[in-house]
């Protein structure tokens, strides 16, 4: 079976054509990856990871060839004969790569900053589990990339931050939508979520830089329960945004370049400064440098490597 669904993704032609116009075209133009891209998610089926006898800089590295989720998660959630994710939360849908992708309609292009933008898409009954993300291309372009879910899953749309990239394929062209255009999403994808039993009964710590902050935002807007703290880190304070959308003793903002927030310098810094509780779940996303530091950090601090979620966003 497995054989037959990868001659399905082989021979269908979209997925035939992207594939081409990637190894042909894209590779040998830009042999270093845009900021904006991110790795394609590893097959959780012929993925595991070990944690055990390695290096905390060897599990980091792992996660930067896909969507991995922590070492005690490795085993990923497996799929029934529906081809629906088994968990409690809300079942998604996984997409045969035969099917046509689906088109959504641009309802606005939100700015909030110069080089950072909301955009929201008709969200037409799409089912997801918060911290996933999709594969987004203006309709008939095979230059795509991948954005994680900015919005709940109460909310009627589809909200995804994005820092444009100067240079980029997508997403300078994302941000020139107007009211009307239509985009193609493939997805959802991705095992960076909240387990359902800890949802309920542990203390999160979410760590993001920049727009890694996305997963955090649906996360907190789709649980009001959630025990969290979050930890931002960013170059100014125009860097932080929807701060409206966290709960400000929770919301901890670390601006590095200039006076503001409520810690001046790094978030590397901060969580020097002010040891974690060992006890907490905690989760990584955005610069893969700051993947790399923190997790050191946390496990010098007392951290079980299990306890680490990680994501390099960008």
């Amino acid at each position: 079976m497995a054989n037959q669904w990868l001659i399905n993704v082989l021979l269908t032609p979209r997925h035939m054509l992207r594939a081409l116009y990637t190894y042909l075209v894209r590779f040998p133009l830009s042999p270093k990856p845009l900021a904006e891209e991110r790795p394609k998610p590893v097959d959780p089926k012929n993925v595991r990871v070990h944690i055990t006898g390695t290096s905390s800089r060897k599990a980091i590295v792992l996660s930067r060839a896909g969507t991995i989720p922590s070492p005690k998660n490795a085993d990923l959630p497996e799929f029934n004969k529906n081809n629906r994710l088994n968990t409690s939360m809300r079942l998604v849908n996984v997409a045969s790569p035969a099917e046509k992708l689906p088109v959504h309609r641009v309802q606005n292009v939100r700015q909030l900053s110069a080089t950072t933008y909301v955009i929201r898409l008709d969200r037409k009954n799409v089912d997801f589990i918060p911290g996933q993300y999709f594969i987004i291309n203006k309709k008939g372009s095979f230059e795509a990339r991948e954005y994680t879910i900015y919005s709940s899953i109460e909310d009627d749309y589809l909200d995804f931050i994005i820092a444009e990239v100067n240079g980029g394929a997508v997403s300078p062209a994302l941000r020139k939508c107007a009211p009307g255009d239509l985009l193609e999403l493939e997805g959802p994808m991705g095992y960076f979520h909240i387990d359902e039993q800890a949802r309920h009964t542990a203390r999160h710590c979410f760590i993001a830089t920049g727009t890694g902050i996305a997963p955090y935002r649906s996360f907190i807007g789709s649980f009001q329960d959630l025990d969290y703290l979050l930890l931002h880190g960013v170059r100014t304070v125009d860097d932080c945004y929807d701060v409206e959308s966290y709960d400000p003793d929770r919301y901890i903002q670390c601006v590095s370049r200039e006076e503001g927030g409520k810690f001046h310098g790094r978030v590397t810094d901060y969580i020097r400064q002010h040891p974690v509780d060992p006890a907490m779940l905690f989760y990584l996303c955005g610069n893969c440098d700051m993947l790399f530091e923190v997790y050191d950090i946390l496990v010098a601090q007392g951290v079980a490597r299990q306890r680490i979620n990680t994501e390099v966003f960008y």
